[in-house]
Parts: structure tokens; sequence; C-alpha cells
């Protein structure tokens, strides 16, 4: 197992952090001495890999051993990755003809690298971004300890560049995706959660294959070496301050299941002056997202190994196994890296997650705990999720305040007027929901589920002839038979059930039926 030392071999833990910011940043401070009239970062970047290059296919990870020259000494840089560097400042006057591996007795590094050696890679995001993993190694032989950090830039080269995309990511640009159909005007709780986490953009469908193991940055050595080599999947883990229980967002061969794992924890002891936690944890597999009531398998083990805490971030390194399923008859396994935040991040996260999962009681109390923190509240995405695990359990009013303490922060957003209004109507206050629809309708007048709840909104206060305008202008813009009752027809079943204005219900619903198939 691997253990994690304190970082004693520096002065003090600021230099250590102050260096490895040097590491990561550095890429950009490289770009803004180069092109100081570049503007935007992300074009800068671009044009002068594009510009040095002259659009050869180089490695990522050669272009960021270049970008790190002015500051540090690159040792072994063979076009491989990782690779390592350490500081001008602790290296003194070892010149830059030293590579790693040189027997010139001047380039004795075995000296000189104990408390600096830094090991670098980078990695392609699909999101569109490059992180920039430094790794501080006890030991130059690598059989120590290890620190890890890690940072991530957003860039954006499938637009900028696609042929540096294609070089960097062995693929071709993915293709603009077709708007998707609306699944319904009334939305279930859930479905419009900040999933991916914040901070990164939502991701258009790719029609690709999952990426390969071999795709996986390798800025692991050592024991963890092992572990990452056979990343097939990531997993998002969490693990509840109430108990032994795991939360999880994995993707195996392509499909995604979300679920928990309730089982017998183990909290392993480590090094005293270590922050290491540990667990083994053994239990079954509760699919969240879908209706089903049964565990997927009686068999599923995730074991995590090793774990550690820097600058923010919480990375584990550890195996799983989930047992076989109608889906998966041979089961999966495999060795993963798991990736997340220690803080404010990891709240998220998880806040995200729960909310994905329609474990709404645990999203709203974590929802009490991250409204103590002053950037939460300054997080749109943050009282998106709030209101929609209120929502979920039909608390309506609290739903409507999240959302409108979201539309502040983000008063242009569409979806966020759409589900208020939805909530208010929900909740009988239909003069309130026709206003918010109005809002959202004056930002984008295409939009048919605001123009269906606009029009839900009237025909339940009684207004059921302007109930009738919003939907006609709505009808042409409906996509399918299949959006047309999943959306406007099955809202009027809903009003129908709580017998709300029934005979207008009915009215409106043979009049949408007629109209869509006369259009």
């Amino acid at each position: 197992m691997l253990v994690l030392l304190p970082v004693a071999s520096y002065a003090d833990e600021s230099e250590l952090e102050r260096t490895l910011d040097l590491a990561s940043s550095s890429v950009f401070y490289s770009l803004r001495s180069k092109i100081p009239q570049q503007s935007k970062p992300n074009i800068a970047f671009a044009n002068f890999y594009a510009a040095k290059s002259k659009h050869e296919c180089r490695p990522l990870t050669e272009f960021l051993a270049d970008a790190l020259s002015e500051q540090f000494v690159v040792l072994n840089n063979n076009q491989s990755a990782p690779f390592r560097v350490v500081p001008r400042s602790v290296l003194g006057a070892v010149e830059d003809e030293c590579s790693y591996g040189s027997k010139d007795s001047a380039c004795d590094h075995s000296s000189l690298v104990t408390a600096a050696d830094i090991l670098v890679t980078a990695e392609w995001k699909d999101n569109g971004s490059i992180s920039i993993y430094a790794i501080h190694m006890d030991t130059p032989s690598h059989s120590g300890t290890e620190t890890l950090y890690q940072t991530t830039i957003k860039i954006g080269l499938e637009d900028l560049a696609p042929d540096l995309y294609q070089c960097w990511t062995g693929r071709a640009k993915y293709a603009a995706p077709k708007p998707p159909e609306s699944a319904g005007t009334i939305k279930p709780p859930g479905s419009g959660s900040n999933v991916p986490p914040w901070g990164e953009e939502p991701r258009p469908p790719r029609n690709e294959e999952p990426p390969s193991p071999t795709s996986t940055v390798r800025a692991w050595h050592g024991t963890a070496a092992d572990v990452a080599s056979e990343i097939t999947d990531k997993i998002f883990v969490t693990i509840d301050s109430k108990g032994p229980q795991l939360q999880l967002l994995a993707k195996f061969d392509g499909t995604t299941m979300f679920g928990t794992i309730e089982g017998f924890g183990n909290t392993t002891i480590c090094g005293p002056k270590d922050t290491i936690r540990c667990y083994d944890f053994t239990g079954t597999m509760y699919p969240n997202d879908v209706a089903v009531s049964n565990a997927t398998n009686p068999h599923a083990t995730v074991h995590l190994t090793h774990s550690a805490s820097f600058g923010g971030t919480f990375l584990v390194a550890g195996t799983f196994e989930i047992g076989p399923s109608p889906g998966h008859p041979q089961g999966q396994k495999g060795k993963l890296r798991l990736e997340l935040a220690d803080s404010t991040t990891a709240e998220r996260y998880k806040l995200g997650m729960l909310v994905r999962m329609q474990r709404y009681p645990a999203a709203l109390e974590l929802c009490q705990i991250m409204a103590e923190r002053t950037e939460n509240r300054k997080t749109a995405g943050f009282h998106r999720d709030c209101g929609t695990a209120h929502a979920g359990l039909q608390h309506y009013p609290e739903a409507v305040t999240s959302l409108l303490q979201a539309t502040k922060l983000e008063p242009e957003n569409i979806e966020n007027w759409n589900d208020i209004c939805v909530y208010q109507t929900l909740q009988g206050a239909f003069t309130a929901a026709q206003s918010s629809c109005r809002k959202g309708y004056d930002l984008d007048n295409q939009q048919y589920p605001l123009m269906v709840n606009l029009a839900n909104a009237y025909l339940l206060a009684g207004d059921y002839n302007i109930a009738l305008e919003w939907y006609r202008k709505a009808v042409p813009l409906i996509p399918s038979r299949e959006a047309l009752e999943s959306g406007p027809l099955a809202d009027l079943a809903g009003f129908v059930a709580k017998d709300w204005q029934v005979a207008d219900c009915k009215k409106a619903r043979a009049w949408l039926l007629q109209a869509f198939e006369a259009r």
C-alpha cells in the first residue's frame, strides 16, 4: 500500500506550494511573455503552439516541458510522459545539458534532487481542458512517497485549433450535436441539476467510443503505477459522514450508473503523521436513477487503498468490483483513481450527485451546510441544485425561493425561469407563474416549454382563451408526438388528477391533439 509522508524536505509547506504553483502556471507565464498582445489565453495557447510546432503533431507533454524550461531544469525530457523537473533555484549551477541518467559526475542528480524532484505530466480532458499534474517525489528513485497536486486550465482547442485537438486526443473534433427533444414541459425533479459539477462546461454528446485505458494519464510511479495504467472508468465517490456508505457515479462500458453501496466499512490505521484515510467497503449496489427496487447485484465491493489531500484536491487510488448484473453478466472489476476536491468543490460534486440520484433529504441537509460558505451563496448552481431538491420533496415555495436566488446571479438563464414558473404553478400561484414564464419568454421566444407552461398557468387561473393563444404558439414548435404526450398532455392529465379546472383541461387536451395532427 502506498504511504504518504509529510513534505519534510522543503523548508515549509508554503515553499512547496509556491514551487508547484509555478509548475502549473508557468505555461501561461511563458505565453504572456511571448505573445503580449494576445488578450485571451486560450487563443494565445493555440496560436503559440501552432506557430512553434508548425502544426506538427508534437506531444502535449513535450510542449509543456518547453514552457517549463524557463524556470525549471527538465531532467529526462525524452518525449515521454511523465517527465521530471527541478526548480532552477534548487539546482543552482546545474546546466541544462545535464539530462537525467547522464554519467557525467557534474550531472549526478542523485544527491541533488531528493529535496525537490517533481514529476510533471498533462492530459487532455474531454470537457475541453488540460490537466497538469505536478507530483513531488520524496526520493530520486521514485520508490519513496509522493504528494499529489493538480491544476486544470481551460483551453477549448477543439474549436480554436481542430488539428491540435486531433493531435492531442487522437480523434477528430466531434460533430455538433442535434438539439435534443424535450422530455416534457414540467420536468421531473433532478432533470435540470448541475451535472457535470460546477466549474465544467456542459459536455455536448459525443459519437465516440469510451476512452481506452491507454489514454489515461500516467502520473504515478512506484506501487501506484499499476493503478494508473489500468484505469478503465472514473468513479466519483463520497463517504457519508453518518456511516459506511459510498455514493457512486460510475461509468462502465459507456453505461452510466448512479447508486450507493451500503455495507461495512473499515478504517485502516495509517501513519500517525499522515493525512491519509483508508477504507474498505463491501456491500450492495443500489441504482438510484431508475425505477428499480432490487439491487443491481449482491456483490459490489470498493477497496480504497490510498488517499491524500493537497491543494484542495482529494485524490484516491484503489480497486472496484461490481458483481454480475443483467447488463454485465460477467461483472465489472478494475483499478481506479478517484478525484474529488476535499472542500468546497467536494461539496458541490456531492450535492450535484445527490440531486441526480434523487436523494433529496440528504441533498437538503448538505445545502444547509454549504449555505454557510459565502462562495456557495454566490454560485447559481448551488441555489439551483437546492431548489431542485426542494421540488423533489414538493416543497415548491422553498424551491422557488432558491431558484429566484439563482436568477439574481444568472438573470438570463431561461431554464431557471421555466422551472420557477412550473413550481409556482404546482403550488397554485398562477399569477406569479405567468410573470415568471413571461420573463423566460422575453429572453427566448422560441422555447415551446415556456409557452406551454405559460398556457398552463392561464388555464388553471380560469383564462381559457388566453391559454389557447399560448398553446397555439407552441404547437408548431413541438418536435414529435412523443414530446406532445410527455409534455403538455401529461401536464393536463396531472391537473385533472388534482381536480384543477377539469373541464377546461379536457377541452385543451382535445384541442391540442387536433391542432398537432392538423399542423
